[in-house]
C-alpha cells in the first residue's frame, strides 16, 4: 500500500507549512481505491500509521464529500464522486480527445499490446491497456496497478529522472525485480542512452512466455507519461515498432 509520507521526488514543491490533513486525506483515498476489498478502519489506520481516531474522522469526511461511501459492513469502498472526478480528467488531460483515438488507431494497425500509462510514486496506473481479442471499451483503464520497475513503461519514465530522484524514490523500498538501486541505475542509463525502454517482458500469472517483449517510449511534454507496444519484437523488428510508437507520439500533440 502507498506510502503516508510525500513523494520524495515532489518535496521541494511543498510549502514550508503543508496542509498535514489534505496530505493524509489523499492518502487514505489512495489506499481505499488501491485495496482489493472494502477497507475496514483498523486495516487503513495500522497500514499508514494513523491514530483510529484520526482515520474514522479523515474516512467520514471523504464520505461525506461523496468520494467514499460505507458499506452495510461497516467497510468503505469508493464513492460517486471517484469515477466523476476520474472523467472530469480525462477530459482535462486531453486524453479522451487527443490520446484515445491514436491508442485505438495503433491497436488496430499493429494487432499487438498496445499500452498507455501513468507513473505516480512508485507505481504504473494504465489509462489504456489493450491486448489482442480485448474490446476497446475494455482496454479503457482495464488494467492492475503495477509497480514501476516491473513496468516498460514505468523504467521509461523513471529513465527521464535524474538518479538522484529514483534513489530518493527506493531509498526505502524494493525495486524488485531488480537486486539494488544501483543496478536498477544501471539499466535506466542504457533506457537513457538508447531513448526507449526495450527488454523480454517480466513473467507474471497473465503472461509466463518468455517470447513477450515490451517496448516503451516516454511521451514528451508529459514527463510522467508513456506508450508501450508488447508481443513479440525481435531486436530486428524493433525500429519499425519505434517508428510507429513514434508516429503516434506525434498525432498525441496533432504533430
Amino acid at each position: 500500500m502507498p506510502s503516508t509520507k510525500p513523494n520524495p521526488t515532489k518535496a521541494s514543491l511543498l510549502p514550508k507549512q503543508p496542509n498535514r490533513s489534505l496530505l493524509e486525506g489523499l492518502r487514505v483515498l489512495q489506499w481505499v481505491m488501491n485495496s482489493p476489498e472494502h477497507c475496514r478502519v483498523v486495516d487503513l489506520a495500522r497500514e499508514l500509521d494513523l491514530e483510529m481516531t484520526r482515520a474514522h474522522r479523515l474516512l467520514r469526511t471523504l464520505t461525506a464529500l461523496g468520494f467514499l461511501q460505507l458499506t452495510s459492513g461497516r467497510r468503505y469502498m469508493g464513492g460517486p464522486a471517484v469515477p466523476i472526478l476520474a472523467s472530469q480528467a480525462m477530459h482535462a488531460s486531453g486524453f479522451v480527445q487527443q490520446v484515445l483515438p491514436v491508442l485505438q488507431d495503433l491497436f488496430k494497425e499493429t494487432g499487438m499490446l498496445v499500452a498507455y500509462g501513468l507513473l505516480w510514486e512508485r507505481t504504473v496506473s494504465y489509462l489504456f491497456h489493450a491486448r489482442p481479442g480485448t474490446r476497446i471499451e475494455q482496454a479503457i483503464a482495464g488494467h492492475d496497478v503495477l509497480p514501476a520497475t516491473r513496468s516498460r513503461i514505468g523504467l521509461a519514465v523513471l529513465s527521464r529522472m535524474d538518479e538522484s530522484e529514483v534513489r530518493a524514490l527506493y531509498a526505502e523500498h524494493d525495486p524488485e525485480p531488480f537486486d539494488s538501486v544501483p543496478k536498477l541505475l544501471t539499466k535506466l542509463r542504457g533506457y537513457r542512452a538508447e531513448g526507449f525502454a526495450y527488454d523480454q517482458g517480466f513473467a507474471s500469472k497473465k503472461v509466463p512466455s518468455t517470447d513477450e517483449h515490451s517496448l516503451a517510449v516516454a511521451v514528451p511534454g508529459k514527463p510522467h507519461a508513456a506508450i508501450a507496444l508488447g508481443g513479440f519484437i525481435p531486436p530486428k523488428d524493433v525500429p519499425m515498432r519505434l517508428d510507429q510508437l513514434r508516429a503516434a507520439l506525434q498525432r498525441f500533440s496533432g504533430g
